[in-house]
């Protein structure tokens, strides 16, 4: 019998847990510290050994999702600490990945905004669900 991907336990784990609790497992205030604290990594090491804008972008935009922001791709390319081009490439992943989409400013035809898709919220909030779940303290 094939057994399930890790992923598939844990995310089915954490919307257990999250269902139960009705709230989400991390604020948005927390997670802003978070990305600050990443941030801050660079006063005091050579910022290259820290490159992973992925998960810088998937953070800054989880952040929006939990402030009910809208952002646009060049706040990410800029929270994501890397050049433009390199932000562009890793952000394409994340779409080509089902994890985050751009969608057009309706007032600005030259500008356009990224969120997470429904899967891309799942898989943060499981992320985190899990991360509460096995490191209570940082709740």
């Amino acid at each position: 019998m094939p057994s399930s991907p890790p992923n598939a336990s844990i995310i089915r784990i954490c919307r257990d847990a999250e269902q139960d609790r009705g709230r989400p497992q991390i604020t948005e205030g927390d997670l802003q510290k978070l990305i600050d604290a990443r941030r801050l990594r660079v006063k005091f090491f050579d910022q290259s050994l820290f490159a992973d804008p992925a998960w810088d972008i998937l953070l800054d935009l989880y952040r929006a999702h939990l402030a009910q922001q809208r952002i646009c791709v060049t706040s990410v390319c800029f929270g994501a600490g890397v050049p433009v081009s390199t932000a562009l490439r890793w952000l394409n992943a994340l779409e080509e990945r089902g994890l985050a989409r751009r969608s057009h400013d309706p007032l600005d035809g030259r500008r356009y905004f990224v969120s997470l898709t429904e899967a891309g919220v799942s898989s943060m909030d499981a992320y985190f669900a899990a991360a509460v779940q096995s490191f209570p303290q940082i709740a």
